[in-house]
């Protein structure tokens, strides 16, 4: 009868699940410079007017200048040191023999700069103008054309807004656009609605981004309508090389700091810093919502993310092609730290929900994530299913939801994961898992392998080491470490097992565990699963079984601590 219970409520939430995701010529003179890129040290002399413009974090940016991993003592102006004396504020000179860094300061003489940077310099050419470009409130872009060769330049936040009026345009940005205004911007008789998300369902943006390594600071959206973001819909565009710092997006459906809806369009090297993004269904840290789209090097770091259903640290929702498309699509690269909390779900730390033919590859999260309430919680996805694959990947974040919770994945079927690992504590209902909370399998070539799970598992049935409830899916050469505690079919690697194989996995079984490895199994192919008598370190050797099968060219298996990745 468990079994048949559980059954119908993975039937009826894959039928749920299922129905719910079916419904951007500079007009004055310029300096320029040249260094390379990982220089350890570089000296410029400035022999006109300069600022050094802000501060982010241990980024610097001077002018057009983007410089990473500046620490307090880096920066020496005329020989004296430059005091970073607040990390919000814009940097500069002042008179004293010993220069501080604050805010608003311009230097007007010949200045020597001296810069050190431990990761590397990224630096393009320093552009002076006579108007600052803060000051343009035309509708017109600072230079450019709008063709790929010559693309329209943005300088400010007025002009960013303007892509509205050229929604097939080609744009790049020249410095770091300041859209701190945004947040008076659009009275509505009762608030501010803040920046005009640019193009819609029906008149989409088709154009082309290049950031150029520029920040966009400060945005603001308080709207109560669905596609809210930078980009409200986008269509096979290529967005690219853009940095957002402390955005604010509230919006409906589809809701995200840079887009709210993309279909059939390119993402790559994208970092979003202290953004929060609130809405409904499919709500992202940068992208609420995408169709065969590929996303490569993302990241959120210090973000917060909150919604009702498909909630993502990086993206809320990714809807790939039903049938076998002629290539993969794929999100790759990417990393979040982000909060995210869904109260129906699913909800991930990375991804919200992803579906039909797209693969997750060298990702990972970091961020909790949160809900009572709903099913379909995990560390670094939420759902993730049909004929998807997930690999060389890992959350480390606390996961807090109700059914099918899961270190890694709350909810996968009809797809497959290796190489992967999940450390953060589980919290569940029913079917909660250290990895996956349920693994449904069928499609030939799905499994799990070469995978683990370290964090404590609580739950109520059905709750394992491994994976709270697995049907019809082979799995290979894994292991689980943590404590599982549980009211009923509670297993140091599976609660609950039916129609699948199991070869080559381990638990550690201690004093905190269940003395089996499988809590309850109906009709298994295979039950290959073996206990360790209380000896973590066992798991630490690449010479004891199953790590003596994982590839040494992927997993560092030192001998001091469980295996990571090289």
């Amino acid at each position: 009868m468990k079994k048949k219970a559980l059954g119908t409520v993975v039937s009826l939430v894959l039928l749920l699940l299922f129905l719910f995701v079916i419904a951007f010529s500079f007009k004055n003179s310029f300096l320029s410079f040249q260094t390379s890129l990982g220089a350890k040290n570089f000296e410029k002399k400035f022999e006109t007017n300069f600022e050094i413009v802000g501060l982010e974090g241990n980024s610097l940016y001077v002018n057009n200048m983007y410089l990473a991993n500046i620490s307090l003592g880096d920066i020496e102006i005329d020989g004296e040191p430059c005091l970073i004396t607040d990390t919000n504020l814009s940097l500069g000179i002042n008179e004293v023999e010993v220069f501080e860094c604050t805010k608003g300061k311009v230097v007007n003489s010949v200045v020597s700069v001296l810069v050190r940077s431990s990761q590397g310099i990224i630096s393009k050419e320093l552009y002076q103008n006579n108007v600052p470009c803060d000051n343009y409130t035309v509708e017109d872009f600072y230079g450019g054309d709008g063709t790929l060769g010559n693309p329209w330049q943005v300088c400010n936040c007025y002009q960013l807004q303007n892509l509205q009026n050229y929604l097939g345009g080609n744009f790049t940005f020249v410095n770091t656009i300041d859209c701190s205004q945004t947040a008076s911007w659009n009275w509505n008789g009762t608030q501010y609605e803040g920046f005009i998300p640019v193009g819609t369902e029906s008149s989409q943006f088709m154009g082309t981004i290049d950031g150029a390594d520029n920040t966009v600071r400060g945005l603001y959206i308080n709207r109560s309508e669905d596609l809210s973001g930078i980009i409200g819909v986008a269509n096979k565009s290529s967005i690219k090389n853009i940095r957002l710092f402390s955005s604010t997006i509230e919006g409906g459906d589809s809701t995200g700091s840079l887009v709210g809806r993309s279909y059939g369009s390119v993402f790559a090297n994208i970092s979003a810093t202290q953004v929060f993004s609130y809405g409904n269904a499919s709500v992202g840290g940068i992208i609420g919502e995408v169709y065969t789209s590929n996303l490569s090097n993302l990241s959120v770091s210090d973000g917060f993310v909150s919604g009702i259903s498909s909630c993502g640290g990086i993206l809320g929702a990714y809807i790939g092609m039903v049938v076998a498309p002629e290539g993969v699509f794929y999100f790759e690269n990417s990393s979040s730290d982000a909060y995210v909390e869904c109260s129906d779900g699913p909800g991930g730390g990375l991804l919200g929900s992803g579906l039909y033919y797209v693969t997750i590859n060298g990702s990972f999260a970091v961020g909790d994530v949160y809900s009572t309430t709903g099913s379909g919680f995990g560390g670094l996805a939420g759902l993730f299913a049909y004929n998807s694959i997930l690999d060389n990947s890992y959350a480390t974040g606390s996961v807090v939801g109700n059914n099918m919770t899961g270190g890694l994945v709350g909810l996968s079927f009809f797809g497959s994961i290796e190489n992967s690992y999940a450390t953060g504590s589980v919290v569940g209902s029913n079917m909660t898992g250290g990895l996956i909370g349920s693994f449904y399998g069928g499609f030939p070539g799905n499994h799990l392998e070469y995978s683990y799970a370290s964090g404590n598992v609580s739950g109520e049935i059905a709750v394992g080491g491994l994976v709270g409830y697995a049907e019809a899916i082979p799995i290979n050469y894994s292991f689980s470490t943590g404590a599982v505690t549980g009211t009923g079919d509670v297993g140091g690697v599976i609660g609950n097992f039916y129609s699948s194989g199991i070869d080559n996995s381990y638990w550690n079984n201690d004093s905190s565990n269940p003395s089996v490895g499988i809590g309850i199994s109906f009709a298994p192919l295979s039950t290959n699963v073996f206990a360790v008598d209380d000896d973590l370190s066992y798991f630490y050797d690449s010479g004891n079984a199953p790590l003596s099968s994982w590839d040494g060219l992927i997993w560092n298996i030192s001998g001091i601590a469980l295996p990571l990745f090289n």
